[in-house]
């Protein structure tokens, strides 16, 4: 259907001017309460995500996540400039294997 391409654009272009990955900080998820914005499923306590800024029209911006498999679906749907970059994140307190586990996921 036309109608579902429409909606599909719709999503990308919202997509494109709410989340601003291009500040991104990874981290180990402080609970199990955080889901991933992409895929809609839970991030486990202590599991390794990406933290994205949410910006809002009417009230302070917020924080969002994201499954580090998950990076290349989010960057797929951003604007360049709004991408995830992990060669600009800090790795202060994250194990070296994980380090080089979004290193090479998230190219």
């Amino acid at each position: 259907d036309d109608d579902d391409d429409d909606d599909d654009d719709e999503d990308e272009e919202e997509m494109e001017s709410r989340y601003n990955g291009s500040s991104a900080q990874v981290e180990y998820a402080r609970s199990g309460r955080s889901r991933c914005i992409m895929c809609n499923l839970p991030i486990a306590n202590r599991e390794l995500r990406v933290s994205v800024m949410e910006r809002f029209e009417y009230h302070e911006d917020g924080q969002r996540f994201v499954h580090i498999g998950c990076i290349r679906r989010f960057n797929d749907m951003v604007a360049a400039h709004q991408r995830i970059v992990p060669s600009r994140f800090n790795f202060y307190g994250i194990q070296p294997a994980d380090v080089r586990r979004v290193r090479s996921i998230a190219v």
